[in-house]
């Protein structure tokens, strides 16, 4: 078994109506548990928490981050949302 610090994780940004099925089917094709772990935003839809919150505290262990521009910007945040980056911004 690899040791853990090898582990490699990458996030896959993109917006969901420009690329989610794509984003999907390549986060699927290129993770290689356990020494590549590759997630896109469907991963953390049902987590039950703020959406946010769970992507910035995967992207924060992260070794790669991947944006893909397409036509859209995806949805806009909520209130909620607004006020906790907020918050983590005056931390």
């Amino acid at each position: 078994m690899p040791d853990l610090s090898e582990v490699l994780q990458v996030y896959l940004s993109a917006a969901t109506c420009d690329f989610g099925r794509i984003r999907e089917r390549l986060a699927a094709n290129l993770s290689n548990p356990p020494t590549l772990i590759v997630r896109e935003q469907s991963t953390f839809l049902s987590n039950g928490g703020v959406l946010l919150d769970s992507i910035n505290v995967y992207v924060h262990n992260c070794n790669a981050v991947f944006h893909f521009v397409g036509t859209s910007s995806g949805e806009f945040i909520t209130r909620a949302e607004a006020n906790w980056l907020l918050r983590r911004a005056a931390e």
